[in-house]
């Protein structure tokens, strides 16, 4: 094999036929090595996926970690690193060729390689608000690293990470409706992963890390957000990331996501907690 053959892009897919041929095409500028694990679509993403070459695995959801981690051990004797890619992602030329670049260099004290990923909000990037671009680690060697957590899942490595420089772009094309309840599901989720923190506040395994962005930003929330007030603390959030780190200077549709991402979906992930607690008293 040489350096290239190496790498396997993941995708884990749901009913994303909006999304997957326009993130094959990308991917393929990387690699032909791609394999997608669908969770028993109902749409066209399989028959997509499979046109364009993709190898397509089907298993039932039962949580993002434990399917990443599924695909993470079946390739881990055929390839030296894995590139996650979520569906709606867009892998840029200069991407692609940073990532061929760094993979011929690293040595093997290097198990991670971490990406700064940008998201947009009804097709705008998100410039400002000090949320992005955040580093993610995206690529691993799969005998390295897994996936933990319910909600904001990372990907953790037992060795060095190196950081690239090139940014992954989410950008979704999904209706603003389509969001909003995509984001009610999410935050289910991080109400129960907030609700077993306190009784457990090592939910993420020490002996792996993840990208030094990430940890910090994981700091932030433990030790600050989540011991602030119940409920005044996404109204806090939101106006720290709109006023003090000038999220108003991403416009309209910016106004529209650091308020639905930073207030809106805090504030009900927090009602959420609240029911689960008076459910438990």
């Amino acid at each position: 094999m040489n350096n290239i053959e190496k790498i396997a892009i993941v995708i884990l897919t749901k009913n994303e036929e909006l999304h997957i041929a326009r993130c094959l095409d990308y991917c393929l500028k990387l690699t032909n090595n791609i394999y997608v694990v669908d969770s028993l679509s109902e749409d066209n993403t399989v028959c997509i996926a499979e046109s364009k070459g993709a190898n397509v695995i089907k298993r039932e959801w039962d949580g993002y970690a434990n399917q990443y981690n599924f695909i993470n051990k079946y390739l881990q004797n055929k390839f030296e690193w894995i590139f996650r890619v979520d569906a709606d992602e867009i892998v840029s030329n200069e991407l692609v060729q940073e990532i061929k670049s760094m993979i011929k260099k690293l040595d093997n004290t290097f198990s991670g390689i971490s990406i700064p990923r940008r998201i947009t909000f009804l097709r705008q990037k998100i410039r400002y608000g000090g949320v992005f671009p955040c580093h993610l680690v995206r690529i691993a060697r799969p005998k390295y690293s897994k996936c933990e957590g319910l909600i904001d899942e990372h990907i953790v490595v037992s060795g060095k990470i190196h950081y690239l420089k090139e940014e992954l772009l989410d950008d979704s094309l999904i209706s603003l409706s389509s969001w909003i309840s995509k984001h009610n599901k999410y935050s289910s989720l991080e109400a129960l992963q907030l609700f077993n923190s306190r009784k457990n506040k090592s939910y993420f395994d020490e002996k792996f890390k993840m990208s030094f962005k990430s940890r910090c930003r994981r700091i932030v929330k433990d030790k600050f957000f989540n011991n602030s007030p119940i409920f005044l603390r996404s109204l806090i959030y939101f106006l720290i990331r709109y006023i003090l780190f000038f999220g108003f200077l991403d416009g309209i549709r910016g106004l529209g996501f650091h308020f639905l991402q930073a207030f809106w979906y805090r504030f009900i992930v927090d009602m959420k907690v609240y029911e689960i607690l008076k459910k438990n008293d």
